[in-house]
């Protein structure tokens, strides 16, 4: 313990004769020497945690601002000379477990007093309370008052903030905590439920009194009352319209006037369902951004949490979708990470074989994913060739799906890193009197074709090309490639292929 004039070099004041008190740690050597000592702003550590229900001394703080002492009239010291603004802080007070629900103090004010704030953590931090200082009729006429604070646990610094009109607005001689008045504890919602829009929750907690009797529950989301009651168990029911992050508060309020609050944190969902309504219709072409409605978890699932990495507007979540440089189509999904999916609510029209045609891109090989419907693999690992770039586009075809008619939910999921998906589309196959091993190496590439057509039928077969309005452009018969007489307009066509009772339809494009 020494003396310096720290604390006069701080506030400005001379320091010839204004010397403050100064605590610090020391050692000593075996021999008895005295490490030398650095002389510190804070001094030693608080040796154990404050304890606010007993009596505290005004006076007793761990910092301050504009703060005064004088000699008390009921004994000791107070602070004194208090203007807007001031305050005091007490380090390091623990407030157990059970915590505390009121707060009084002795004031004294020859004016219309002010207002004490009880903050946590700095000058500005949480409020849980507020103390209204009257005028007892002089500065050194004391009177206790009190008031209630938000339930309060564990360890904080307390912060004592004064308010009021002018300067010298009351005296304090002390303060203490009780744990006087009802505690409120929410029980359903849990913060872990999973909540969606639309749906009825029921709020509800449990209350109990300390003293007196319970008057009330009011339960609020996001600050707004959503109803009150009166009568245990205490519930109300309400209906989340938002998706996103909410808070619930249920607030209890005993027959003294005490009131205590609890809160928890809910997430809400937008329920899983199809994008604009309606599942889309298969046969039918779904377009890769076109995934359900749901969110993180339900509709699709993104490895990341950076944002959509492609820009476009079309939907607001994490899913990266890009304005595509296809011929057909505005957008496509890309920057895909091993692992994510994308789910679809389709309706099956009739219970067929179907062809599957996927538009994909990729700037390297090896890329695979795979297509279920309602959790069944429907076509094993699907390798995406190297298309030469991100939007250089090819169609891929996995032949004769059977699928069963009715509503169902599609997920496509990604097995590799980085490829690109623009559309899908679901064809009636029309394919007989072909031996299984026959079907399975049916192939046509390259797609988008410039003037010739690669087929890996065995044999010679007919074909005939198509707009897509059903008109035949030209046909003929061809044994492995087809050599497309005329320069047509690039766009979307139907190629129709026919060997004995093999009939094969694809959709190609012209580039």
């Amino acid at each position: 313990m020494y003396h310096n004039r720290i604390v006069a070099s701080q506030t400005g004041v001379g320091m010839a004769y204004h010397r403050n008190l100064a605590i610090d740690a020391f050692s000593h050597r075996q021999d008895g020497t005295i490490v030398q000592m650095v002389n510190t702003v804070n001094g030693v550590k608080q040796i154990k945690y404050l304890d606010p229900y007993v009596r505290v001394e005004g006076e007793t703080m761990s910092d301050h601002k504009g703060i005064k002492t004088e000699v008390c009239s009921a004994g000791g010291m107070n602070l004194a000379y208090i203007d807007n603004g001031d305050w005091v802080m007490v380090e390091g007070v623990d407030f157990g477990s059970a915590g505390a629900g009121r707060f009084s103090a002795s004031v004294a004010s020859n004016k219309t007093g002010g207002t004490i704030e009880i903050r946590l953590g700095s000058a500005t931090g949480t409020l849980i309370g507020t103390l209204q200082v009257p005028n007892t009729g002089g500065f050194q006429t004391w009177q206790t008052v009190n008031t209630s604070v938000n339930q309060t646990t564990g360890v904080h610094n307390v912060y004592l903030v004064f308010k009021g009109s002018g300067t010298s607005l009351f005296n304090v001689d002390h303060w203490s905590f009780s744990s006087g008045g009802p505690s409120v504890t929410i029980t359903s919602p849990k913060s872990t439920d999973i909540l969606f829009t639309g749906n009825e929750i029921t709020v509800s907690a449990n209350a109990q009194a300390q003293s007196g009797t319970l008057v009330s529950v009011e339960f609020f989301y996001d600050g707004k009352s959503i109803g009150v009651d009166k009568d245990a168990p205490y519930s109300v029911k309400y209906t989340p319209a938002a998706s996103g992050s909410h808070t619930i508060t249920a607030t209890v309020t005993d027959s003294q006037g005490n009131k205590r609050s609890s809160e928890i944190s809910i997430t809400v969902y937008v329920p899983q369902g199809p994008y604009k309504g309606s599942p889309w219709p298969i046969p039918g072409i779904i377009e890769a951004e076109h995934y359900d409605e749901g969110g993180e978890g339900f509709a699709y699932h993104e490895a990341n949490t950076n944002g959509n990495e492609g820009l476009a507007t079309l939907r607001n979540d994490e899913v990266d979708i890009e304005q595509t440089g296809d011929i057909s189509g505005s957008y496509n999904v890309g920057y895909i990470l091993s692992g994510e999916w994308l789910e679809y609510t389709v309706n099956v029209t009739a219970t067929d074989k179907y062809d599957l045609n996927l538009r994909v891109a990729a700037d390297g090989a090896g890329r695979t994913f795979h297509v279920e419907m309602d959790n069944e693999d429907i076509t094993g690992a699907i390798t995406v060739p190297n298309t030469g770039g991100w939007q250089k586009w090819e169609t891929i075809t996995v032949p004769n799906i059977n699928l069963t008619s009715g509503q169902k939910v599609m997920r496509i999921v990604f097995e590799s890193d980085y490829m690109n998906l623009n559309w899908v589309e679901f064809k009636n196959a029309i394919v007989t009197g072909m031996e299984s091993s026959q079907k399975e190496t049916i192939a046509i590439y390259p797609n988008p074709f410039t003037d010739k057509i690669q087929c890996n039928i065995t044999g010679e077969y007919d074909y005939q090309l198509l707009n897509m309005e059903g008109m035949v452009l030209e046909d003929g018969t061809s044994l492995g490639e087809i050599h497309i007489r005329k320069n047509y307009p690039k766009g979307a066509y139907i190629l129709k292929i026919k060997q004995n009772d093999l009939v094969k339809v694809y959709n190609v494009v012209k580039e």
